[in-house]
């Protein structure tokens, strides 16, 4: 017969600074979502997973460095970027190549988007179908770009595509079955004898002739990130140079996603919703512009904290004031019941962050460029702040519970500990569980860590007691042998249940204020509750043994 413990909030701030630290492990407290953090150092061709003491419990030798990002797929695959060394396509997050890696640093695939005309870049994502999506410059002439519109161009101008590469993993290689590109949906409101003559101020449209970074700059967009939402089958991209998010519509044939008609949302590839510089389609001051240089925007899955929101990092948002220091924001997007992004006063809300993180001082968290912020299963985020290789884990009060320096540096040199830090860039990090499928069965035995010198002991916490988030919503969880049950001082309008990688194994709508859920068929294991009240919503937790 199983046995179900309810979780209580544990506040347990217990940590061991070493101030003689220069790299490695800072400190780890229980409060830490305890996994396995997965990093990538940019000058380097290994890949690692260390657990929350920062020791090595695998590692990935590969051919070549990242191009930008790297993902461990279910199976246990490393699914990454690489540099082709395009001399064409010589902007910063270069890549061109796709590959997975087996468990035991086996190339078992590689699909190559690099040559003369277009170049795999930054970012990659891979989908539910097994298909991954890819950032991709193409390349337009100067003739191409003035026929477009383009005022002024330099001898070339590139275009963001998005392909959907569908991998062949028997005979290599891999089929393009769905494609996007940024060239379809440009607008200019100058000669009417050359293309995309309209009105710049439609918010679905692209302004060919917008920049903050010049006209001479090839590179005029720079998008630096991809992300797709299952539910919404949308596609979020991060216009680096222009200071906004972009969301399409993926639901869209290959021929709608060239025009402004069809799909599920109607417009085809335009544009369903972009934020963050409504000055780009003619909205707005200086004083709306709300990112700054932003990397690693994405929806928080649904089964976590702020779950259907988006979080992104906001690199120079200092820039405004002079100073040196970033942000991360979550932000709510407006939209209808229909899952429509709604125009408020010919802009797409919201108007600020939902939620934002910053240093105190400000100026105390920067990194200039890249980085990332990921929500974890226990309401905690993990942040990197890529140019200065810090990894750290905030709580809920955004108070620091672990923390972590890179130690690879430049040309993929170890940096020992109480070394001087030079070049320990990491694009992005992310954290599993432990209970994620990609480790079954595997050897994750702690090997000692990455960089010599680090001689202290540190001990590893499981998630009982990590920091629960708790809320003022009075909800009483009695637990007993194969159920649950919920009394509520509110009227319960839905239940969803998630386990430890984020799937959702229950879900019910209900008007009542108490509930009896069966878990007899659940298993052992962490579950996390997201209860919904009128206008609200609670999270819970509880573990079945």
């Amino acid at each position: 017969m199983k046995r179900i413990v309810l979780i209580f909030l544990v506040l347990i701030i217990s940590s061991t600074l070493y101030s003689e630290q220069t790299v490695g492990l800072f400190y780890n407290t229980p409060q830490s979502f305890d996994g396995f953090t997965l990093f990538v150092p940019n000058t380097s061709d290994t890949t690692y997973l260390i657990d929350n003491c920062g020791e090595k419990v695998h590692f990935w030798i590969t051919n070549t460095t990242p191009g930008n990002t790297a993902y461990l797929l279910d199976n246990g695959v490393l699914l990454r970027t690489g540099k082709s060394l395009n001399p064409i396509f010589n902007s910063g997050g270069n890549g061109g190549l796709i590959q997975m890696i087996d468990w035991d640093s086996n190339l078992i695939w590689e699909y190559v988007i690099s040559d003369s005309t277009q170049c795999q870049h930054h970012d990659i994502e891979p989908l539910p179908n097994g298909n991954i999506l890819a950032l991709v410059w193409s390349l337009h002439t100067k003739e191409e770009a003035l026929q477009a519109g383009r005022l002024i161009s330099p001898n070339e101008l590139w275009s963001e595509k998005v392909l959907e590469v569908k991998p062949d993993l028997v005979n290599g290689g891999g089929e393009i079955v769905w494609e996007w590109d940024t060239w379809d949906h440009l607008v200019q409101d100058n000669p009417e004898l050359v293309e995309n003559y309209g009105d710049v101020n439609n918010p679905r449209k692209i302004n060919i002739n917008y920049s903050t970074k010049g006209f001479s700059n090839k590179d005029w967009l720079h998008a630096n990130s991809v992300d797709y939402n299952p539910r919404l089958d949308q596609i979020l991209l991060s216009n680096h140079n222009f200071g906004e998010i972009f969301i399409i519509d993926h639901s869209t044939t290959t021929a709608e996603s060239k025009s402004d008609k069809g799909g599920k949302y109607g417009h085809g590839g335009d544009l369903l919703y972009r934020w963050g510089n409504p000055m780009s389609y003619g909205q707005g001051t200086v004083e709306d512009i709300k990112l700054f240089t932003q990397h690693d925007p994405h929806w928080i899955p649904d089964s976590l904290v702020d779950g259907g929101k988006i979080m992104i990092f906001n690199n120079n948002i200092g820039d405004t004031e002079k100073l040196e220091y970033s942000a991360i924001y979550i932000i709510d997007p407006v939209m209808d019941n229909l899952d429509n992004y709604e125009l408020i006063e010919g802009k797409f809300g919201p108007v600020d962050p939902s939620w934002t993180y910053m240093g105190d001082p400000k100026t105390d968290f920067f990194s200039k460029n890249m980085s990332s912020a990921q929500r974890l299963p226990n309401g905690n985020t993990l942040i990197c702040e890529s140019w200065i290789g810090r990894f750290t884990e905030i709580n809920s009060n955004k108070e620091q519970v672990w923390k972590y320096v890179n130690p690879i540096g430049v040309n993929g040199l170890i940096i020992n500990q109480g070394n001087a830090i030079n070049g320990n860039i990491s694009f992005r990090i992310e954290r599993y569980s432990k209970s994620h499928p990609a480790f079954t069965g595997r050897d994750l035995t702690p090997n000692g860590y990455i960089e010599a010198g680090s001689d202290f002991t540190c001990e590893l916490y499981d998630n009982k007691t990590s920091v629960d988030f708790e809320d003022n919503i009075v909800i009483l969880i009695n637990q007993y042998s194969d159920r649950v049950e919920l009394e509520s001082e509110e009227i319960i309008d839905r239940i969803e249940i998630f386990n430890s990688i984020g799937a959702t194994i229950y879900d019910t709508t209900t008007k009542l204020q108490t509930k009896s859920i069966n878990t007899i068929n659940f298993g052992t294991g962490v579950y996390f509750l997201k209860i919904y009240l009128n206008n609200k919503v609670s999270y819970r937790k509880i573990m079945i043994n």
